[in-house]
């Protein structure tokens, strides 16, 4: 079955393919009655740092009175309800991201959140979304094998921003005229900002720890004196002439960026000083994204969804920071017969940093996870380290969990669990078998 699909995909015109995607969008959207009219909605998309600006843009929402959905590669909610995401999808199929919709709207949600990805743009899942608010976190070479070229990848982010302004402004009740302008919201510190700030919208901000202007941004949060430790992050926020201390439990600087954006739409709501400063610092963070345990013997370990050579190496940069000890590293490749070419640079970046490296399965598809694990060793090598030395491949994630948990023993070590975050299925011959990273280490330290 798996070879006639193949042998489908291959010779069928791509023309084909998205005619075929078009109309179960469109049906999708017309049997649920278009509920994205219905909702401020707010899209996120860029590389890395989706799923927890979405989480962290709901908890804004929420926070402050507007009772809000949204839908994220690690989890959906309807308000306050969480429900784990266990599709391995970022975004739903087309009939089910509008019956969620739909049952947000049922439940009493006036906005939703939605994670959106370049594929799920392409195969037409995004339509019939009237977005009110559309935020871009950042750009990295992903999907190159799906897209065929970085610049495809790009261009299939950037169609949602040009559409923007081609659809209806809305009129929902409890929001004025003004919360519903059609608005462009961009990670400014990102040398691809410029290229989704240009297209048509009614207003265009930007945030930022670095740059202080941008070409098509007419204001820009900015973070500030921006200081982390193992126990959370601190920035002052400068929105408008005001400055805001916040404080927050997130670590990392991606987060900070993370918070920035859900700072700039509870600015564009028109929400208080205070109330985007109670929206930013009750945010708690999501499992799986930067997540810390603490073991009884004073270490930590960390568990990261952390899938493109940007994101591993700022993960690894923040880590080394805050930690003078031992780094033991527990990590794969993601989606097996996909994005070969990065492997390598995954297997040296991580070895660049890390004391020690265990190499082991994440998800093979229907790949030999063998080969996924040669592929990253050859990365390995190029810094020269040594098997048994430096590293070594356990193909059992859990043994590999294990040993890791069992190579360090004081206050200052780390061990780094990534590629999975907070999934709760290992994809192995199109088949999903239960498997959480963060229950693994809860096993075997036993807190």
């Amino acid at each position: 079955m798996k070879k006639i699909k193949e042998l489908i995909r291959k010779y069928t015109p791509k023309f084909v393919f998205q005619f075929y995607y078009f109309i179960w969008s469109y049906l999708a959207a017309k049997i649920y009655h278009y509920p994205g009219n219905e909702v401020l909605l707010i899209g996120v998309t860029g590389t890395n740092g989706k799923t927890t600006t979405v989480n962290a843009i709901h908890n804004m929402l929420q926070t402050n009175g507007i009772r809000s959905g949204m839908l994220s590669t690690a989890n959906f909610k309807i308000g306050n309800k969480e429900i784990i995401n266990k599709t391995k999808n970022t975004m739903l199929g087309r009939f089910a991201l509008q019956k969620m919709l739909r049952k947000m709207i049922a439940d009493g949600c006036k906005a939703a959140v939605v994670e959106v990805s370049s594929e799920g743009i392409v195969s037409h899942r995004a339509y019939g979304l009237n977005f009110d608010i559309l935020v871009f976190t950042n750009l990295e070479p992903e999907h190159i094998d799906s897209h065929g070229s970085f610049e495809n990848y790009k261009k299939a982010k950037q169609k949602i921003f040009k559409n923007l302004s081609k659809f209806k402004r809305k009129k929902i009740r409890g929001f004025s005229a003004q919360q519903l302008r059609k608005t462009i919201i961009a990670n400014v510190d990102s040398k691809h900002a410029e290229d989704f700030l240009r297209f048509n919208s009614d207003q265009k901000i930007g945030f930022a720890i670095d740059k202080d202007k941008s070409l098509f941004a007419s204001k820009i949060l900015k973070a500030e004196r921006v200081d982390q430790n193992k126990e959370g992050i601190k920035f002052v926020l400068q929105i408008d002439e005001e400055k805001l201390n916040i404080s927050s439990t997130l670590l990392g600087e991606i987060n900070t960026y993370n918070l920035l954006a859900a700072a700039c739409v509870g600015s564009v709501l028109d929400f208080s000083y205070e109330e985007i400063k109670k929206g930013l610092e009750s945010f708690g963070g999501v499992a799986g994204r930067m997540e810390k345990i603490k073991s009884k013997k004073g270490f930590d370990v960390i568990i990261d969804y952390a899938l493109t050579p940007d994101a591993v190496q700022k993960l690894y940069i923040n880590l080394r920071d805050l930690y003078k000890g031992k780094i033991i590293a527990v990590f794969g490749s993601c989606g097996g017969g996909r994005d070969k070419k990065k492997r390598p640079l995954l297997g040296q970046i991580v070895s660049g940093y890390a004391d020690y490296v265990i190499l082991t399965n994440e998800d093979p598809y229907f790949e030999d996870p063998y080969d996924i694990v040669d592929d990253i060793e050859s990365g390995l090598k190029n810094n020269e380290k040594i098997e048994k030395e430096d590293y070594e491949k356990i193909i059992n994630r859990e043994q590999a969990i294990e040993k890791a948990l069992l190579m360090v023993e004081k206050e200052g070590d780390v061990v780094v669990i990534t590629g999975k975050g907070s999934e709760v299925g290992m994809n192995i011959q199109g088949k999903i078998v239960p498997f959480n990273d963060k229950e693994i280490v809860l096993k075997y330290l036993k807190v």
